[in-house]
């Protein structure tokens, strides 16, 4: 279902790039041997779908059951997620970077369940109103160095560590909740 507020979003989200924008010869005037910038920070958003399985059981024995969560726990399948990112070129040649990701997705909700469910020791059966909630981080940083470069592109290597924390709790009516961090 589109909404004025899903709209609004997405124009917000395509247009605010052009108030942040400037010309990129700014920061080089009279430095001809680096046209790159020396930094650069992105923040922002997009509206993604989303679809999450879990499966609940063992494998190794054949047994389980497969729930999806937007369908039994009532968490919206589209959802606006929060993104910040950039780049730090060191040196006078500005073939080092350091660079940087966070990309953060936050759902919840509250309903009464069609089917019982099992979250780790507990069994919340049908009709519960339970309250859930599914968080997602990511958190990347990384080294690069530019071994060529010029006015037009650049080559070079990198690597870096990329962390991603993920909650997932339950809980029904203000008894304790169960939940889980990966």
């Amino acid at each position: 279902m589109i909404t004025f507020k899903r709209v609004l979003i997405v124009c917000m989200t395509l247009c605010l790039p052009l108030f942040f924008t400037y010309p990129a010869s700014a920061n080089n005037e009279g430095n001809t041997d680096t046209p790159w910038e020396r930094g650069i920070l992105n923040i922002g958003g997009f509206i993604t779908s989303i679809s999450s399985n879990v499966r609940v059981g063992s494998d190794e024995f054949g047994t389980g059951i497969d729930i999806d969560l937007e369908k039994a726990l009532g968490l919206e399948e589209s959802s606006f997620i929060f993104r910040v990112d950039g780049q730090y070129r060191i040196g006078e040649r500005r073939v080092h970077a350091v660079d940087f990701s966070y990309i953060k997705l936050n759902r919840s909700a509250t309903v009464a369940l069609g089917k019982d469910i099992e979250f780790k020791d507990r069994t919340f059966t049908v009709g519960t109103t339970v309250d859930s909630l599914l968080d997602l981080q990511v958190v990347k940083v990384g080294y690069n160095y530019y071994f060529y470069q010029d006015d037009r592109f650049a080559i070079g290597a990198g690597g870096g560590f990329f962390v991603m924390p993920i909650d997932v709790g339950i809980s029904a009516g203000g008894d304790s909740s169960e939940d889980e961090s990966i």
